[in-house]
């Protein structure tokens, strides 16, 4: 064989699979691996960040798409497994709502797993950096009474401009 000569590790797992693997085999890994994308969850931060979360739902479709090359299985739809993503997402946080709602409403990504995971991953949901506080994109503050006056400092606090002179010595 082809994988004999040049020792290629993949060339003799796909043979093995070929050979030794029962229809039963793949149907049991696609149940599995199917069962997986329709019943898990991710619940925010506590569950781990959501990227891994993403790429394992992707490795459970890709070996379940593998497992239907060699018996009869159903084809899913990429709505179906956006459905199955968003169903599986019961974060409360509000910037996962927002963007799970715009997904919804928009069938481009209703129909392209892909684009959808892209698009989610990107949330700014709280708990996303190492801090365990939503990475802060304006700084708010209120300054409605504060005063300054021409040449700076003094007047409105926050310190800052004025002119510094020299201590004598």
């Amino acid at each position: 064989e082809d994988f004999e000569r040049t020792q290629d590790g993949l060339g003799f797992w796909e043979r093995l699979q070929e050979t030794q693997c029962t229809d039963q085999h793949h149907e049991k890994a696609a149940h599995d691996n199917i069962n997986y994308l329709r019943s898990s969850k991710w619940d925010g931060p506590d569950s781990g960040d959501f990227t891994k979360y993403l790429d394992k739902a992707r490795r459970q479709f890709a070996n379940y798409t593998q497992a239907r090359e060699h018996c009869q299985l159903q084809e899913y739809s990429d709505r179906t497994r956006v459905g199955w993503l968003l169903a599986g997402i019961t974060s409360k946080d509000t910037q996962s709502q927002i963007r799970m709602n715009n997904v919804k409403d928009d069938d481009t990504y209703m129909d392209d797993w892909e684009k959808t995971a892209i698009y989610l991953a990107k949330t700014d949901y709280e708990g996303k950096n190492s801090k365990g506080k939503r990475k802060a994109r304006f700084a708010e503050g209120d300054v409605s009474g504060v005063q300054g006056n021409p040449n700076g400092g003094g007047g409105g606090g926050g310190g800052g401009g004025g002119h510094k002179t020299k201590k004598p010595k």
